[in-house]
Formats: C-alpha cells, sequence, structure tokens
C-alpha cells in the first residue's frame, strides 16, 4: 500500500520487497535505501511498516506504480467500488492466464512481461484485500494511516 502526498510516498516494506523481486536492478538504490547491506528479517511486526520518500523522483514512480494499491483512492470508495475493483483485477488476470495457457514454452519465455504482470496483480489483489480490511477497521496490527511511519528516534552520544 502507498500514500501519495505533495512532498513525499509512503511505502510498506512488502511493497518494496515485491518490487525489488522483479525489477532489481533498477530498484537497488531504493532497496538500499531501505534495507542497507544488513540481514532483515520480515515478519507480521515489520511487513507493513511505512517507508517515506522525499525524492521528487521516487515519489513520481511510486505514483506512477499502479499496482501497489494507493490508500487515498480506496478509502473514497465504497465497499461495493472495492469489490467492482477486485473483480476488475481478477478479469485481467484471467485474460492473461488464458493468453499465457495457449503460448507455447518458447512464446512464453519471449513473454515473460505477462508472467510478471500476472504475478503483480494478484499482489495487488491481495493488497486491495489489506486496504479493505484496514478501511473496515479489521486489520489488526501497527498500522496508523495518520501518521504513516515511526520516526527513528535519534541517539544521543554519551559522553
Amino acid at each position: 500500500m502507498k500514500i501519495i502526498t505533495k512532498n513525499a510516498a509512503f511505502v510498506q516494506k512488502s511493497d518494496i520487497i515485491q518490487l525489488n523481486l522483479y525489477n532489481a536492478e533498477k530498484l537497488n538504490p531504493t532497496f538500499m535505501k531501505v534495507f542497507g547491506n544488513s540481514i532483515i528479517i520480515f515478519d507480521n511486526c515489520n511487513i507493513n511498516e511505512f517507508v517515506e520518500f522525499n525524492n521528487q523522483e521516487e515519489i513520481e514512480f511510486f505514483k506512477n506504480t499502479d499496482w501497489i494499491i494507493d490508500y487515498n483512492e480506496i478509502k473514497k470508495l465504497s465497499e461495493e467500488e472495492i469489490f467492482d475493483l477486485a473483480r476488475s483485477i481478477i478479469k485481467e488476470k484471467n485474460t492473461i492466464f488464458q493468453k499465457l495457457s495457449t503460448m507455447t514454452n518458447e512464446e512464453r519465455e519471449q513473454n515473460t512481461n505477462l508472467v510478471t504482470d500476472y504475478e503483480f496483480l494478484q499482489f495487488k489483489l491481495t493488497s486491495l484485500q489489506d486496504a479493505l480490511w484496514l478501511k473496515k477497521g479489521h486489520k489488526k496490527g501497527h498500522i496508523n494511516i495518520d501518521i504513516p511511519i515511526k520516526k527513528k528516534q535519534k541517539t544521543k552520544d554519551k559522553k
């Protein structure tokens, strides 16, 4: 999920991980900004945390990444409109599946973008479900949309 404001993009770590799976070369600077060179363990306690991006290019990149659910858009929709959106995502997934199922192995290798698109749509569908649960107040956890990220506390130097 993402929250786009005028001067920042707040993006959940789960979305950044998904992006990195399919776009490692392009996203390496973003991934490194978020995770660095250390080993990170993801679980239900931290996967939904938001990361703040202030660079205008990063904001535009996330604004234009349409498979990441934008909470500001979802919160305006009724439950039925969200279900309609889910049905349209499923329809798009089914169209891609039909194309892939009629292709030969060679054709599939030449159209790997379709597999990636299919997987992004599945991720979008799951994210849409999470957004609906959050909107309805059923999602447990530590997500606070009004304050989307926790600010790191500055440590004082001991003398």
